[in-house]
């Protein structure tokens, strides 16, 4: 259907729960920031849905942004930008080219699902995806990347190699949903049920429901038609099952979100509320997938989650010559053995070491990419292992110098830190620095 509060709970995958953004009591106006803490808080949440941006796109988007930044400090830690974000984008249809610029923006918040709305052409569905996927990919997404990295706790690298659209690239993790509610969508259901890289098909129940009633002449009230209602949405069903495309409904009670999950729909969007967590309960246990939520488990993912958006930090920092920046993630008495075997022991050592390279070598810059994560939660601390890289320019020549690290990190005051770090080179070129010893 049409709009919809920034927010329900529901089940993906016919069980994995999902949420999305809490509407307000009555009398109560919460802040983004309180909103965002209740959503990441339902510990069922696969995802978090928001449709504010389908009617006033520039209205609903100023509000999503601060809503999404809550989102990022209400995260299990710090950092990261979790559950997954899917959003409702305005029509295509009346302008493609604003439309695609819009998913863009909403692309480079970190949200990981584009909605399509009131789709009543293949031709809408693929000016869609295009813009969800980066020119080198075929797609009209501008390279420029926004908040996206950091709210993925990635580098801007390793998040454009996986922002592309799943099916279409097998590794890609963005994903789009399609929502057909109007007679000349459902006219055309097989056309855009073939479309390649619809990842959900929607049948938009509660839209359908306005477009198959009449008004009583009697009561003056709306009257819907069940038995066109339900072949509508049964229409949609049978062209997910044709094209082998999951099929998603709006359940809100548990009596059809078991009805549904029957018939074949796999994908539920859920209010918010009691009752939304009942239907998403009812969905765990119909599909037989009752999670049992290893809270070990959420920590360690959320804790590698925010080690790896604070390193992406600290190289940007790094990239700056940001001191501040580069102290923010250690722990005051870290331990540092450097390249050249150089020992630094304390925050401000660390730190006035790198500041006197920054001084001589005026384009230094190092960048580190983890490449494995190992989080022990029962003692709030984890080891990072990946290879580093760094250059700079000397009067003999520019130097390429890289190898491998070993960092420790630990959780203090509800915060990770690097508690120690050593640096192996194993390799150097460029200069007279590569073949002297320290």
């Amino acid at each position: 259907g049409r709009g919809g509060p920034p927010g329900a709970t529901g089940a993906t995958g016919a069980a994995a729960p999902v949420a999305a953004v809490p509407a307000p009591p009555p009398g109560a106006q919460k802040t983004p920031a309180e909103l965002a803490k209740e959503a990441v808080a339902y510990a069922s949440s696969g995802y978090i849905f928001d449709g504010s941006m389908e009617g006033d796109f520039d209205r609903g988007y100023a509000g999503f942004t601060d809503f999404a930044a809550g989102i990022f400090a209400a995260s299990p830690t710090k950092g990261t930008l979790r559950p997954p974000l899917v959003v409702k984008t305005h029509e295509i249809a009346p302008d493609p080219k604003l439309a695609a610029e819009r998913i863009g923006k909403q692309l480079d918040l970190g949200v990981s699902t584009i909605v399509f709305v009131g789709v009543e052409s293949a031709d809408e569905v693929k000016t869609g995806l295009a813009a969800m996927r980066f020119k080198s990919n075929g797609g009209t997404r501008p390279d420029a990347v926004g908040a996206a990295p950091a709210s993925w706790g990635l580098n801007e690298k390793d998040y454009t190699a996986k922002a592309d659209v799943w099916p279409l690239n097998p590794k890609g993790e963005l994903l789009n949903w399609t929502i057909v509610e109007s007679k000349p969508g459902l006219a055309k259901i097989r056309e855009i049920a073939a479309v390649k890289g619809i990842g959900v098909l929607f049948p938009g129940a509660g839209t359908l429901g306005g477009v198959f009633s009449t008004t009583d002449s009697t009561t003056g009230r709306r009257v819907r038609d069940d038995v066109a209602w339900e072949a509508a949405i049964q229409q949609v069903l049978a062209a997910c099952k044709e094209f082998n495309v999951p099929c998603g409904f709006p359940a809100n009670t548990p009596d059809v979100m078991e009805m549904r999950l029957k018939q074949g729909f796999s994908v539920f969007v859920i209010g918010w509320g009691d009752n939304g967590f009942k239907t998403v309960e009812a969905g765990l246990k119909a599909s037989g997938r009752r999670q049992a939520h290893d809270a070990s488990s959420v920590d360690r993912a959320a804790a590698e989650h925010e080690i790896r958006a604070r390193r992406e930090s600290s190289n940007q920092a790094i990239a700056k010559h940001d001191t501040a920046g580069i102290g923010a993630i250690l722990a005051g008495d870290v331990m540092v053995v450097s390249s050249a075997s150089f020992k630094r022991s304390g925050r401000d050592a660390v730190v006035g070491q790198l500041a006197d390279q920054f001084r001589t070598r005026r384009d230094v810059v190092y960048r580190r990419t983890p490449d494995s994560i190992v989080v022990f939660t029962p003692w709030g601390m984890a080891s990072e292992r990946g290879h580093w890289v760094g250059s700079w320019t000397d009067a003999d020549g520019t130097i390429s110098i890289g190898g491998s690290y070993f960092a420790k990190w630990r959780l203090l005051d509800g915060a990770w830190f690097v508690e120690s770090e050593t640096y192996v080179p194993e390799r150097c070129t460029g200069g007279k620095v590569c073949t002297t010893v320290p």
